[in-house]
C-alpha cells in the first residue's frame, strides 16, 4: 500500500481500521515521502476537529514527524461556510503551524467503490476501488477477520454477553482460581511441585486448543462447557499460564486461539476478562491490525483500568513502538515455555522469519 497515494490509502482504511469510517477526520503522520508511516488518527467531525488536531500535531511534532495528510470522509458537509473546504481548510492551518507540510488535504463522502477523492480546490484525484477487496482487507479476511459495518459495531465485537450467559463461566473463573492458587507467577518461576502442575494445565489447555482446531469439538461447545470453560479460565486467572499460552500466537492454531480468547473476554468477568482481549489485542497487532488492537484494549482498561498487560501495550502503540513490545513478550514467553517444558520446547521462527514463533 503507498500511503502516499490518497486514493491507494483511503481504499484500504477500512481493512487496516477494522471499520468503515464516516463523518470523521483522518490524519496521516509520518516522514517526508510516507516512506515510513506514523500514526493514522481517527476522529469524529463534531466541531471540535481544531483542538484535536492542534493537541495531536503537538504530541506527533515532538515525535519527529515531519508530514501530516488530512482527509476528510463527509457526505452532510456541503462545500458552503462551516462545510468540508473550510474544515480542511483550517485543518491545515493548524498542521503548518505545528511545523508540519501538508501535502495532501482532501474529501470523500464514503469509503466506497466509485468514490471520487477531490482536493478543496476541486482538483479530482481519483476513484476509490472496493475497500472489501484491497491489500489490507485481504489481510484482514487472512487471519479469520471482517471489516466492521461502522465503530459501533467494531466496540460491539468486545461487548460482554449477557448475565444469563455468563452463569457457567463464573462458576468456572471461581474453579479456576482454586486451580491455580499454588501456582501463580509472582517474581520468578514456582518450584518443582508447582511446575509440574503448570504443565498439567498448559497441556490440558493445547489438547483443547488442538480438538477445536481439528474440529472435534466446535468453538461455541468450548464456550459453553463447564469442564472446557475451566480449562481456558485458568491461564487468565494465572499470569504464569497466560504468558504460555500467547505462544500460540505464531503458531499453526493462532485463528482457533483467536476465536476463543474473543469468546472469553465476552463471557468472562473482571481481570480474566482484561486477560483474553489483551492476548487478543495482541494477536492483532502482531497479524497487523493494530486499530482492532486498540479497540480490544480500550475494552480491556474499561473493565479493568489498573491492567497492567493492557497498559503496557497501549503505552507501547501511542509511542509508536508496539511493534517491539510485542517482540519482547513473544521473545520472553517463548523463553517460559523453554522452562517450562524443558524437553519438548524449540525455538522457531514465524512464517516471516521475524520473530519466535510456538512450540
Amino acid at each position: 500500500m503507498d500511503a502516499a497515494d490518497p486514493v491507494d490509502f483511503l481504499t484500504n482504511l477500512p481493512g487496516l481500521l477494522g471499520y468503515y469510517p464516516a463523518e470523521s477526520l483522518v490524519l496521516v503522520f509520518g516522514d517526508r515521502y510516507l516512506d515510513d508511516p506514523g500514526p493514522v488518527l481517527v476522529r469524529d467531525l463534531d466541531g471540535g476537529e481544531s483542538g484535536a488536531v492542534r493537541m495531536a500535531s503537538e504530541a506527533m511534532a515532538a515525535e519527529g514527524h515531519e508530514r501530516a495528510d488530512a482527509y476528510v470522509i463527509t457526505e452532510n458537509r456541503g462545500a458552503g461556510p462551516g462545510g468540508w473546504q473550510a474544515i480542511l481548510s483550517g485543518i491545515s492551518f493548524d498542521l503548518e503551524e505545528e511545523g508540519f507540510d501538508v501535502i495532501i488535504a482532501a474529501r470523500t463522502d464514503h469509503l466506497r467503490a466509485g468514490s471520487v477523492v477531490s482536493t478543496p480546490d476541486g482538483e479530482r484525484l481519483g476513484t476509490l476501488r472496493d475497500p472489501a477487496a484491497s491489500w489490507a482487507s485481504g489481510k484482514l479476511h487472512g487471519t479469520g477477520e471482517a471489516i466492521s459495518r461502522d465503530a459501533d459495531a467494531l466496540r460491539e465485537r468486545f461487548r460482554p454477553e449477557p448475565a444469563a450467559c455468563r452463569i457457567a463461566a463464573g462458576e468456572a473463573l471461581r474453579r479456576a482460581h482454586d486451580d491455580v492458587r499454588g501456582v501463580r507467577r509472582s517474581g520468578g518461576l514456582p518450584g518443582p511441585e508447582a511446575m509440574a502442575q503448570v504443565r498439567e494445565h498448559h497441556l490440558e489447555w493445547l489438547a483443547l486448543i488442538d480438538a477445536v482446531d481439528r474440529g472435534d469439538i466446535c468453538v461455541d461447545d468450548a464456550l459453553t462447557d463447564a469442564l472446557h470453560l475451566r480449562t481456558l479460565a485458568r491461564p487468565l486467572v494465572s499470569l504464569l499460564l497466560r504468558d504460555l499460552t500467547m505462544c500460540e500466537i505464531l503458531g499453526s492454531a493462532a485463528e482457533t486461539v483467536r476465536a476463543l480468547w474473543l469468546g472469553c473476554g465476552r463471557l468472562f468477568r473482571g481481570s480474566a476478562r482484561a486477560n483474553a482481549l489483551a492476548c487478543y489485542a495482541i494477536d492483532r497487532h502482531v497479524h497487523g491490525n493494530p486499530a482492532i488492537a486498540r479497540a480490544a484494549l480500550d475494552a480491556a482498561l474499561e473493565t479493568d483500568p489498573d491492567h497492567s498487560l493492557s497498559q503496557l501495550l497501549f503505552a507501547a502503540m501511542a509511542s509508536g513502538r508496539g511493534h517491539e513490545a510485542l517482540r519482547s513478550m513473544l521473545e520472553a514467553t517463548t523463553a517460559i515455555l523453554g522452562e517450562v517444558h524443558p524437553d519438548a520446547a524449540v525455538d522457531v521462527e514465524d512464517e516471516d522469519g521475524d520473530g519466535p514463533a510456538s512450540r
